[in-house]
């Protein structure tokens, strides 16, 4: 994930808590339970969001040169770099195919960690049916 995509995850993220807010003001003089399932529908709308991030509108992000060079770091080697600084291919190679195995397990760890909260949530619901 690149720094922007997570830039525009964190926005995103932080609509979503601030729209939930205002809904929870708007409704402080609703019941108990109206308040409860608003503030429930949020934190499933939050922990959904990184599987639904593909169907999601982008948000076109300009960010300062400095930190979009740290955060996507340009695709070609500027001509006044020597080839002898860099690394040797294999090494070079790898480093994507590790981080991206890494990713992988973290988005299958965040996967499980969504589906234990929701089923929990739906046998606390049937319970207090």
């Amino acid at each position: 994930m690149a720094g922007t995509d997570l830039a525009q995850l964190l926005l995103k993220h932080s609509v979503t808590v601030v729209l939930l807010l205002c809904m929870l003001r708007l409704l402080h003089r609703a019941s108990a339970s109206r308040r409860v399932f608003a503030t429930r529908c949020g934190l499933v709308a939050l922990l959904l969001l990184p599987l639904f991030w593909l169907w999601l509108p982008q948000l076109p992000m300009r960010m300062p040169l400095a930190l979009s060079a740290l955060l996507d770091p340009p695709l070609r080697i500027p001509v006044s770099v020597t080839t002898a600084a860099l690394p040797d291919i294999e090494a070079a190679v790898a480093a994507p195919a590790r981080a991206a195995w890494l990713g992988r397990w973290l988005l299958a760890a965040y996967a499980v960690g969504v589906a234990c909260h929701l089923l929990r949530l739906a046998l606390n619901l049937a319970r207090l049916r």
